[in-house]
């Protein structure tokens, strides 16, 4: 969430944390109006903050070991906030240097959900292999506290490998599935894969989930006199609805 085309966000706006591209970011998050948004590549702690207290939302940090931390930001308190990542890697031949960690997500003094939240890396299935299976590991641990799941962010893979089949074992199950999840997440073009951003909910939800749609075009665009155009992010919200008993 740092702006799209970077190339155009550097001409005409500047460094992800000035002013105008914190308008831009927390324009898209209004326009959502979700009560739970997962971000990745984020900008610094000091910017994101400044974006949800003009959102109304708490915010909740997952480091990066290089430069590119996810966030949440919720309607609800956040709580118990841990990182998968390591203190240092190398974005290239490391596993976890992008983002992945949980939170929980306090809704009522009794009732709680956890946020699994990942980007995993995109480039080397070899390292999202390794992602991957930590991440199932930490999702068994998590499990155990019998709070329900909820894993949502960037796969950097389309629906068939890596963090899908071990999620898929676990009984987890992807939230588009009922809608054919052929809509394309990224607005960027290149060799990557297109569907690459997905949430994933536990078999206690499956029931909860009335709705999952890419929210496309994107909510937030700024429009210039030449023909371009800027948006917040190069991947399209993919938006979940939830029935919850709190």
């Amino acid at each position: 969430m740092r702006g799209h085309p970077e190339a155009l966000v550097r001409e005409r706006i500047g460094v992800p944390t000035s002013a105008a591209m914190e308008r831009l970011v927390a324009d898209a998050l209004e326009v959502l109006d979700c009560d739970v948004i997962a971000l990745q590549e984020g900008p610094s702690v000091d910017s994101m903050r400044r974006i949800a207290e003009a959102v109304g939302l708490h915010v909740g940090r997952l480091p990066s070991p290089v430069r590119w931390p996810g966030y949440v930001l919720s309607r609800f308190p956040l709580e118990a906030t841990e990182s998968f990542c390591p203190d240092a890697a190398d974005p290239d031949h490391d596993p976890f240097s992008r983002s992945a960690g949980s939170l929980r997500i306090r809704l009522s003094h009794a009732f709680a959900l956890r946020l699994v939240a990942v980007h995993l890396h995109p480039r080397r299935a070899d390292l999202r292999a390794i992602e991957s299976a930590r991440i199932g590991a930490e999702i068994d641990r998590l499990e155990r506290a019998g709070e329900p799941i909820v894993v949502a962010g960037d796969f950097n893979a389309e629906p068939d490998g890596g963090l899908h089949v071990e999620l898929a074992r676990r009984g987890f199950r992807r939230c588009d599935e009922t809608g054919g999840g052929r809509t394309p997440t990224r607005l960027a073009d290149g060799p990557r894969p297109d569907r690459v951003d997905h949430v994933y909910v536990d078999p206690g939800l499956f029931d909860a989930v009335r709705a999952c749609g890419v929210a496309t075009p994107f909510p937030v665009r700024q429009d210039l006199p030449d023909g371009r155009a800027l948006y917040a992010s190069d991947h399209l919200p993919v938006v979940v609805e939830l029935a919850l008993t709190a």
